[in-house]
């Protein structure tokens, strides 16, 4: 998950190389309407000798099916099998810009229900449309743990997303979703506790509740944990005030295979 990393065209470069490197699998690249468009970046940096792939967010109200297709098969003409898809029915945050007065209706969008009902739709007619013209389906991962979300998932998704810490207090409400990805920050020092010590500064303290950390042994013990109760896949991200990050990268390319 690419968090506080440079996200020019550069910077989407020099990450796409160290990705490729320590084989990791895809690389999560999130939505905001006030970004700019990561679609249109990986299309520019794309390396057709890499294979990872881009896990590209996208929010169901922010695009037609219709053109989504259109974009999916456009990409796939530059390579094929080389962009995923986190598809989430979406918040709109401070400071972005409102949908309701162009959208008809106007108050479609204006609560989590409706924009997760919408999204249940906005899938059926994507994998129709992709279905009625032949196009091969793109892997998906939806974010979520609403029971409509998970069931939206369990129908129309490769991966349901959740924080780890969500998933450890329930892991039995995922049963019927095809793989459990979980997203959880990792922070690797020489010993536990000055790993805690890093973990502890940061500002917003929940945050720790979803953070693996510890010496490289005892995060790879905990993977292997959260594996045992049914985890297949692990989105990592990185903290802000952890200037060791490269550590995470280290353990990715010296345990393939083990983790």
């Amino acid at each position: 998950m690419t968090v506080y990393e440079n996200t020019n065209l550069d910077g989407l470069k020099k990450n796409s190389k160290i990705l490729n490197e320590c084989n990791y699998y895809s690389n999560l690249l999130v939505y905001h309407s006030t970004n700019n468009d990561f679609w249109i970046k990986c299309a520019n940096v794309l390396d057709v000798n890499h294979k990872f792939k881009y896990l590209l967010a996208i929010r169901t109200y922010s695009i037609s099916p219709e053109y989504f297709v259109m974009m999916y098969k456009s990409f796939n003409e530059i390579q094929r099998n080389r962009i995923m898809f986190n598809i989430v029915a979406g918040d709109i945050h401070d400071g972005e810009f409102s949908i309701n007065d162009l959208v008809i209706g106007q108050d479609n969008f204006n609560t989590v229900e409706k924009r997760v009902n919408y999204t249940d739709k906005w899938m059926q007619k994507t994998l129709s449309i992709l279905d009625r013209q032949k196009q091969e389906i793109p892997e998906i991962v939806m974010s979520g743990i609403s029971d409509e979300t998970l069931a939206s998932s369990a129908k129309f998704a490769n991966y349901n997303l959740c924080m780890m810490s969500e998933y450890i207090e329930s892991p039995k409400k995922f049963e019927k979703n095809k793989n459990k990805m979980i997203a959880a920050a990792v922070v690797i020092r020489d010993s536990y506790d000055e790993a805690e010590r890093v973990v502890d500064q940061i500002d917003q303290k929940h945050q720790k509740k979803w953070t693996i950390f510890g010496t490289e042994e005892q995060v790879i013990k905990k993977i292997k944990y959260l594996e045992s109760i049914g985890v297949t896949d692990l989105m990592i991200r990185i903290h802000r005030n952890d200037d060791q990050y490269s550590l995470i990268h280290d353990l990715a390319k010296k345990n393939q295979g083990v983790i």
